[in-house]
């Protein structure tokens, strides 16, 4: 499976762009939503724990955002895609 290979990517580069920069790793995974390894707390690095499937996090992430009154969202207008 791919999967874990995917993951454990994710993981190595987030802690190396933890080193300069904050960087939150998100797990959507209904049975195993928690990180591989507990990791000490850091001020850098945090981890989301999404106990659910892809497209339900993605759905709840929208509606979540969209209830967000547009004055109060960042603007991210200038950021690179």
């Amino acid at each position: 499976s791919n999967v874990p290979t995917v993951r454990h990517a994710v993981e190595h580069a987030a802690s190396e762009f933890a080193e300069e920069a904050d960087v939150t790793v998100v797990r959507i995974n209904p049975d195993f939503p928690l990180p591989d390894k507990l990791l000490f707390p850091s001020g850098h690095m945090r981890h989301l724990a999404l106990p659910c499937r892809g497209l339900e996090a993605l759905l709840e992430i929208r509606d979540h955002y969209d209830a967000v009154p547009t004055d109060l969202r960042a603007d991210d207008s200038d950021e690179p895609l």
